[in-house]
């Protein structure tokens, strides 16, 4: 039997961590090996993905493109393009959309270059995780095991299949507390500035990155003798990030107050939502591997707990900014980036059930690593494209679920063909009756398939003149949406949808006012039905033209 002390790593001293040991290498063979073993099933993912980009997604993809041309004709010298470049989204920053459009400016438009950008994503995370567990054990197994074990987690598989910020989040975020522990084990000037532009690529992701970066920032600075090295890191980021915010405060504050006044009566003190993020990790780790988390927890020494030290602040100061934020409703998926932490943390603590008992240890990890794969493959893979009973019962056995806006659950994260759904079939409807015509277009659902942005990215995708746009106006507490016939004039064409229509109204008379403004659609005399298709959810769309 092998001792439980061998798990340990050299000892701390002075609140740093000791240099890498003599002869301990970074293992660049096991990250490349795992690397591409991930990158491979994501690709084989996206192979039989056809979806159309749902509203959030498609925003973020536009954003893109608006970079694109930006880039194309940099006039960096007039204030008018630099407040432009630092506005093309008022309330995140525009470091995922630079990317998304120097890509395209590179590559050219097309689906696969918004999946290419997001397998580059998914690469940094892998990397950043083994990284951060090397770091922190030097031990190329227990890295190798994070790195995979991060990937496996039913709320990781699912950002990684859409394209929200929430995955750049992640994998920047966990950049930089590599780029934290890199630098603290030698805190040289050249490591400074270098960890110092990795956390302002983390902040320039979402604004949540710099709740996440700010908690180690600010515990280095205590303990570390290097502190005018970590206050410079401050400034670096800071330089960067106050001209974009100077930019488009003014819009974030009155978002905020609008969000805020609408939110009046609900419960959302930081303590709840602490709590309630707390809860929300085992959705997104699943009851399987929050098991194994609780298992490997207690096989970690106290020796271990203080290697780790830096990832609990990390994610504890995290989780807690993140809960001070009353503006919006608590969604799993900002503590996205505490799944990193969990993936060490559970990595580190089997290794010390292998140690201790290295016969059971070993069968141990074999039963957790196809159960996982068995998991994950039933989350991503079934029944669509892979349609096996088998593998099916796994995933009602294993029940990863996880938790959404608005109370809505997501048991599966599987590909999307929406070929049959009908989108291409509404701009194509329209180009026949109104051949090359600029005409706008009012979408009535609010639905994850169906809203402005989907149709403005599909428009352009086509060279399609056509102006999508929507008489409901959302609020974090539902669409509110206000009607009269000369507002509804405005508008060549009407997409209509039978059955479940999205998101919820703000308030009665929002529902009202719908109401109104279909029925005028219907059988105020001024528009006539044109064409109407069948769906595969059962309802059906219509198309109205203004007579």
């Amino acid at each position: 039997m092998v001792s439980s002390a061998q798990l340990v790593v050299p000892s701390l001293a002075s609140g740093t961590p000791d240099a890498t040991p003599e002869g301990a290498r970074f293992p660049f063979l096991p990250l490349m090996a795992v690397v591409l073993a991930v990158l491979l099933v994501q690709a084989v993912w996206f192979s039989y993905d056809l979806r159309v980009p749902s509203t959030d997604e498609a925003g973020h993809i536009l954003n893109g493109l608006q970079y694109k041309d930006l880039l194309r004709h940099p006039t960096f010298w007039k204030p008018d393009w630099i407040i432009k470049f630092l506005s093309v989204n008022p309330f995140y920053p525009p470091g995922v959309y630079i990317y998304d459009g120097f890509l395209k400016l590179v590559l050219g438009n097309g689906r696969w270059v918004d999946n290419l950008c997001w397998l580059s994503y998914v690469a940094l995370l892998t990397a950043a995780t083994y990284g951060i567990a090397w770091q922190t054990t030097f031990r190329w197994k227990i890295a190798a095991t994070a790195a995979v074990l991060v990937n496996l987690y039913p709320q990781i598989a699912f950002l990684s299949h859409v394209y929200m910020l929430d995955l750049p989040l992640v994998a920047t975020v966990s950049a930089g507390l590599f780029a934290l522990l890199w630098w603290q084990s030698k805190p040289t000037w050249t490591r400074t500035v270098v960890t110092g532009i990795v956390l302002i690529l983390a902040c320039l992701t979402k604004q949540l990155g710099a709740a996440y970066l700010i908690p180690p920032c600010l515990y280095l600075l205590v303990v570390s003798r290097s502190k005018p090295k970590v206050i410079a890191m401050g400034a670096m980021v800071a330089a960067v990030m106050l001209p974009w915010l100077a930019v488009n405060i003014q819009w974030i504050k009155n978002y905020a107050n609008e969000n805020a006044a609408n939110m009046q009566g609900v419960s959302n003190s930081p303590l709840n939502v602490f709590f309630d993020y707390g809860v929300g990790l085992t959705y997104s780790l699943s009851l399987l591997f929050t098991i194994m988390l609780a298992v490997a927890c207690a096989f970690l020494l106290r020796e271990n707990h203080r290697r780790l030290i830096l990832l609990y602040v990390t994610a504890i100061g995290g989780l807690f900014l993140t809960s001070l934020l009353s503006c919006t409703f608590p969604l799993d998926r900002y503590a996205a980036p505490v799944l990193v932490v969990c993936a060490v943390m559970t990595a580190y603590g089997g290794a010390g059930i292998f140690a201790r008992q290295r016969n059971w240890g070993a069968g141990f990890a074999f039963v957790v690593a196809l159960a996982g794969a068995l998991q994950y493959a039933s989350f991503c893979f079934s029944p669509v494209p892979v349609a096996a009973a088998w593998l099916e019962q796994c995933g009602k056995f294993f029940h990863p679920e996880l938790r959404e806006f608005r109370g809505a659950r997501i048991p599966k994260s599987l590909p999307v063909d929406a070929t049959g759904w009908g989108q291409a079939w509404v701009i194509d409807t329209i180009a026949q009756t109104d051949p090359q015509s600029p005409v706008w277009l009012n979408i009535l659902p609010s639905h994850g398939m169906f809203n402005p942005h989907s149709f403005e990215l599909l428009a352009l995708e086509k060279g399609s003149p056509i102006k999508p746009t929507t008489s409901r106006y959302w609020t974090i507490m539902g669409d509110s949406v206000d009607f009269s016939p000369e507002k509804a004039l405005y508008h060549h064409w009407y997409l209509l949808k039978s059955g479940h229509q999205g998101n919820p109204f703000k308030d009665e008379e929002s529902q009202n006012n719908y109401d109104k403004l279909v029925s005028f659609v219907e059988s105020g005399g001024r528009f006539r039905a044109v064409a109407e298709k069948a769906i595969p959810d059962g309802s059906i769309l219509t198309l109205y033209r203004q007579k």
